[in-house]
């Protein structure tokens, strides 16, 4: 209780707790002290970092578990985001308890006042995300949890509120001009195009082609991201050019023979 009341607490703006945590999640973004603690401290300065990404992911949790209000320590982590998004971009160790962590910011409930992650990204930092984004989907990644991860961010994405963001994922550019639904300015979607090049909807279709080269559960992963983007835009969809992609998903299907949970290696699951 002590310690979620320090590290949750939702009033005072000037929390020490929640400064050295935030200190720690980006302390790779400032060179003097990313040198001294690689030179000085090496694998014990990394293991730190990573489990204050892990600390930090947790206390989200038993936030939304507990259904506390949205607390400092949140708020702070948006006004990091463009700098987590750079350390994403340039340090491959912290890609996946960033990802995390970005999974947990569009999803997690939130009073008044929403955040959106495209305001405190800006243009230029968000469609730098989506590039990393898109090149580590088309890359030959052999971190699995990783990639699982990643589809589970986009598939978040494509769900939650963040419609500025999730539009710039959709078709690879900025929808400025909105649209008035239930009281809110969203992005007007009705142009937009997910088979350009920059759509990512059109980079995860590509790769469930390639449904051989992916264990079962990121593979699942990868087809609840496209399906969310179904139900989420239909513009999503176009059976004229889905065809392969159809055929594939029905090949699998048919070959598929049902195994007992016992059967199958924990790894195999991405559970270690």
């Amino acid at each position: 209780e002590t310690i979620v009341a320090f590290f949750l607490e939702n009033q005072s703006t000037d929390s020490y707790t929640t400064k050295s945590l935030l200190s720690i999640l980006t302390t790779y973004t400032e060179p003097e002290y990313a040198s001294y603690g690689n030179d000085t401290f090496e694998q014990e300065y990394n293991e730190l970092i990573e489990s204050a990404f892990k600390l930090t992911n947790l206390f989200i949790s038993v936030r939304v578990l507990l259904k506390l209000p949205p607390s400092v320590l949140e708020q702070n982590i948006f006004t990091k985001a463009s700098a987590l998004v750079k350390l994403y971009i340039n340090n491959q160790l912290l890609k996946k308890p960033i990802i995390d962590l970005f999974i947990r910011l569009v999803t997690i409930s939130w009073n008044d006042n929403y955040p959106f992650l495209l305001s405190y990204l800006g243009e230029d930092v968000a469609k730098d995300f989506l590039n990393i984004i898109s090149r580590d989907l088309q890359s030959p990644l052999n971190d699995f949890k990783l990639l699982r991860d990643i589809y589970i961010f986009v598939g978040s994405l494509l769900q939650s509120k963040q419609d500025g963001l999730a539009v710039l994922f959709l078709t690879g550019n900025i929808v400025s001009n909105a649209v008035v639904s239930d009281g809110k300015e969203k992005p007007d979607t009705k142009n937009i195009d997910v088979t350009s090049d920059k759509s990512i909807i059109k980079i995860l279709k590509e790769n469930a082609l390639n449904v051989d080269k992916y264990p079962e559960y990121v593979f699942c992963n990868l087809l609840d991201c496209i399906s969310f983007s179904f139900n989420s835009w239909l513009h999503s969809k176009n059976l004229k050019n889905d065809l392969k992609f159809i055929d594939t998903l029905l090949d699998k299907f048919n070959k598929f023979t049902p195994q007992s949970s016992t059967d199958i290696p924990p790894e195999d699951m991405g559970y270690v």
